[in-house]
């Protein structure tokens, strides 16, 4: 197993992770606002709750995104190179995917910059009492750079794809298809 292997396999197991983690998060987020919305239903509202929802939801959305890129869930609209080559299609994916991954470097690079500026002064959320949002920043940070990195292996299994040197991409969550309103259906 070469390096590249075992950094893909590294990365896919932390996607899964921060995918479990995400889930999980929303899970905690669905019961704290029910828990919300019934206390103050009946007088006593839980305190914090908005705050919690907030930085949670923030959190577990940033998690899940790598693991989305890894099984290609994102969004790619095909309406101008469903005609195009198999191999053109794939150098083009590979070149929006390696643009992406360095939107979202930059966006890693820039978040902990000022996930490390909150860190030092320990960034709260006055509520019924202070909540530390300063931890929920690095959970963004980490989320950045696994989709990043994700995103990083995906443009080598395309470039090597391409070269003739990987059979298949993973497989991609099944798709919507277009509808090609009229081309051969009578119309």
């Amino acid at each position: 197993m070469n390096l590249l292997n075992a950094s893909t396999r590294v990365v896919e197991t932390l996607s899964g992770i921060g995918a479990v983690a995400g889930g999980a998060g929303i899970v905690i987020l669905m019961l704290l606002a029910t828990a919300g919305a019934i206390g103050r239903k009946f007088g006593q509202p839980v305190p914090n709750v908005l705050e919690a929802c907030e930085t949670i939801m923030f959190a577990s959305v940033f998690l899940g995104m790598a693991y989305v890129a890894l099984h290609r869930g994102h969004v790619n609209v095909t309406m101008f190179t469903q005609r195009l080559s198999p191999r053109a299609q794939t150098i083009l994916d590979a070149g929006v995917l390696l643009l992406a991954a360095a939107v979202f470097g930059l966006l890693t690079w820039s978040s902990w910059v000022l996930a490390w500026q909150w860190f030092l002064i320990r960034e709260i959320r006055l509520g019924a009492f202070p909540w530390p949002i300063w931890p929920f920043r690095f959970l963004f940070v980490v989320g950045m750079g696994l989709i990043a990195l994700q995103l990083i292996f995906s443009v080598s299994t395309l470039v090597s794809k391409a070269r003739g040197r990987e059979p298949e991409l993973r497989p991609a969550v099944p798709q919507v298809e277009a509808l090609n309103v009229g081309e051969g259906d009578g119309r």
